[in-house]
This record gives structure tokens, C-alpha cells and sequence, in this order.
């Protein structure tokens, strides 16, 4: 999400490429995150043979609401020199952290889903 959030007109062979991970696998994760309503392909305008990605109204809300975090992360990890700023960024490292989780889950259980 935030690979794609910095790079608008990412293709799918790119965000492979800049993931590590092979097309074909990427593909699935991409067709599940379609069918959640988070991200969607559309043809590049440059390249006939390649796919855009983007994020659907409600992957942007998704996008935003990591995005938040994420800048929030970033304030206070500038700023924790005691206890209480500690516990606080710990605290939203955790929330951030079962977020991804549950993202993640959510695209395996459609990998499963579509394989039985």
C-alpha cells in the first residue's frame, strides 16, 4: 500500500519488481485486493501489455487511515524521550501492527477460499 502510495502509475511488473516477489505471485495478492474493493488494475496507457495499479475510493480510505498512522509514528518516534512518549508510540506500533495483520489475513483467507 505504501509503495503504491508513492508511486501513482506503478505497474504490476514494478511493484513486483520493488517487492521481490514474482508477478504471478503478486497477481493473486493484487486479484484478492480487487475483489475487497481496495485496489484496481487498469490497462497502461503506455503499454498495452502491463497493468496499472490504483487504489479503489475505498482502498484510498484504507491508504489515508495508514497514512495517518504512519505520520503519527513518525512525530513521536522523533520526540519519545520518556516513559509515557514510549509507551505511547509502542502502543501505536501495536495498533498499526494488527492492522497489517488483519489485511493480511483477509488476503489469505480469499487465497483459500479460491483454491478449495
Amino acid at each position: 500500500i505504501s509503495l503504491i502510495d508513492l508511486n501513482d502509475s506503478l505497474t504490476q511488473s514494478q511493484l513486483a519488481k520493488s517487492l521481490g516477489i514474482g508477478k504471478a505471485r503478486l497477481g493473486i495478492v493484487i486479484k484478492n485486493l480487487e475483489q475487497k474493493n481496495i485496489l484496481e488494475r487498469s490497462p497502461n496507457s503506455y503499454d498495452h501489455r502491463s497493468w496499472q495499479i490504483k487504489f479503489t475510493q475505498e482502498g484510498e480510505l484504507i491508504r489515508k487511515k495508514l497514512g495517518e498512522k504512519h505520520s503519527f509514528l513518525k512525530e513521536i518516534s522523533a520526540e519519545f524521550v520518556d516513559l509515557e512518549s514510549y509507551q505511547g508510540l509502542s502502543e501505536y506500533l501495536n495498533e498499526f501492527r494488527m492492522d497489517l495483520s488483519t489485511l493480511l489475513d483477509r488476503i489469505e483467507e480469499s487465497n483459500s477460499e479460491q483454491v478449495t
